[in-house]
């Protein structure tokens, strides 16, 4: 069923008619502030007052005597009932108005004081007059978002959905402004919820597009980032479950050349692999990189400071060729080849991951002759390896003289492997290497801490008898592309 987001439109607007209250009284300079309001509790009504304004709209609707309007507006529903409310804004009603009558907001805050009251039926048949009443305003889109959310809180999927796909749709767009933060329209918002809502319901293809149809915007650049990475990694979470693999490949080529995220790479090295294509798979690389550095010349973007789609590739498709032929020396080599991107190299640390005893003795070979800037790379290939052989691996690596940029990270590597691994953190506290012997003093003080706080303790312990996911419920695996099936160019590619 439909998740409604606590902090929507419906819930805000009533705290943002406030805060308008509030504006209209200052600037205007002839009302009262909302605490003048209740403690003289005036007996001039307010309603010839917002016959004036609408007056001065209808003559020049300008956003300036627009604002007036609502202003004003706002102040009465503040101070009087829904119903009262509702009955001053038929009275103005202006059916021949060439602009309209400038009370599409102002209904909408009623239908927020009702949906608020619980009488979600009346909220829900004054949404839908906004919406015949106003069709080509702004405002009607932020009507859809509000259906939707009050079809969500009644749990009804199909009209949910119904009434996002509507606002998604819809021509005319408007900024939710729901905070100091919020930078949102409500297009905006109905792409990520119709994505949200087919996500939960397994339906990654339509997830997938509702996603990837999301332009992120924020003033902020940490926001923002933010915002592409959960982007990127909602799309990533899609992609191998989508069966329509040109599709899937068309989508991430098509990204990569606008340098829209790199949620694909990998789906599309495993796609290849599959199809038994990696050099066509590579010659498309090398196409891509041709694509990628005319967009960058346009948008002026250095390629040399970030790692594009086409350079993951290559590397990735050498990594992918070392995997088939099982050689674990040349993807060790790898991790301590600097060309290699760390998308790249996180790719061979999963390979090498599932390589057991033998690839635990080979890494360790490598960090013990590799120079210290390149052994954490190493190090995550042997602390991600749930071998005795690895685990075994950390424990002389630990013990010996090599250097580590991140100690802290070797020590945790170690406690993570349980009551052995935590026997060795012991024997570390005296190491020779100040940083090493610090790292593992400051790890016991964190676990003896979290012991000596029962709630936090528990909080962190492990469910014993969890129950296991019922594999009837887990997504069904990625099919597989037909050997030869996937585009062999660019070109092909982008079609």
């Amino acid at each position: 069923m439909p998740r409604v987001d606590p902090k929507s439109s419906l819930h805000v607007l009533g705290l943002a008619f406030i805060a308008l209250v509030a504006f209209g009284a200052t600037s205007a300079g002839d009302e009262p502030t909302k605490s003048d309001a209740y403690d003289k509790a005036p007996t001039v009504s307010i309603e010839p007052r917002i016959v004036d304004a609408q007056q001065a709209f209808l003559k020049a609707p300008t956003a300036e005597n627009s604002q007036g309007l609502r202003q004003k507006i706002a102040w009465y529903l503040d101070r009087e009932d829904a119903d009262t409310a509702l009955a001053t804004l038929r009275k103005l009603r202006k059916r021949d108005a060439p602009h309209g009558d400038g009370l599409d907001l102002a209904m909408l805050a009623v239908a927020s004081a009702y949906f608020e009251q619980g009488n979600r039926d009346r909220s829900a048949a004054l949404l839908k007059e906004v919406i015949d009443r106003y069709p080509k305003s702004p405002t009607t889109s932020r009507a859809m978002l509000m259906l939707a959310e009050l079809y969500g809180a009644k749990q009804d999927a199909k009209s949910y959905v119904h009434w996002l796909k509507r606002c998604a749709e819809f021509e005319m767009t408007e900024d939710t402004r729901t905070n100091l933060m919020d930078t949102d329209n409500t297009r905006s918002v109905a792409f990520q919820r119709l994505a949200a809502h087919y996500q939960n319901e397994r339906d990654y293809l339509q997830a997938f597009k509702y996603w990837r149809a999301w332009s992120p915007r924020s003033w902020c650049g940490n926001c923002l980032m933010e915002m592409h990475e959960i982007r990127a990694r909602r799309m990533s979470e899609c992609i191998p479950h989508i069966d329509d693999h040109r599709f899937a490949v068309k989508c991430v080529l098509e990204d990569a050349i606008r340098f829209r995220g790199d949620y694909g790479q990998q789906r599309l090295v495993a796609l290849y692999a599959d199809a038994d294509q990696l050099l066509d798979l590579l010659r498309i690389a090398g196409e891509l990189a041709k694509r990628e550095k005319q967009t960058a010349a346009e948008r002026k973007i250095e390629l040399d400071r970030i790692d594009t789609t086409s350079k993951f590739l290559q590397g990735a498709i050498v990594a992918e060729t070392l995997r088939k032929s099982d050689d674990v020396h040349g993807l060790v080599r790898v991790l301590a080849d600097k060309s290699f991107s760390a998308a790249v190299k996180e790719q061979v640390v999963a390979i090498l991951a599932q390589g057991g005893d033998r690839v635990a003795l080979a890494v360790e070979m490598a960090m013990r002759r590799s120079q210290a800037a390149e052994r954490q790379w190493l190090l995550n290939a042997l602390a991600a390896n749930p071998s005795d052989g690895a685990f075994d691996a950390l424990v002389k690596i630990a013990q010996s003289d090599i250097e580590f940029a991140l100690n802290w990270y070797l020590v945790d590597s170690l406690a993570k492997r349980g009551e052995r691994g935590l026997e060795t953190v012991k024997r570390l506290t005296t190491h020779a290497d100040p940083q090493r012997a610090k790292a593992a003093r400051d790890l016991l003080a964190r676990i003896d801490a979290a012991k000596n706080n029962p709630a936090r303790d528990a909080a962190q312990r492990p469910v014993a008898d969890a129950a296991k996911p019922d594999p009837a419920s887990q997504p069904k695996p990625p099919a597989k592309p037909v050997h030869g099936s996937l585009p062999k160019t660019l070109a092909d590619g982008l079609r």
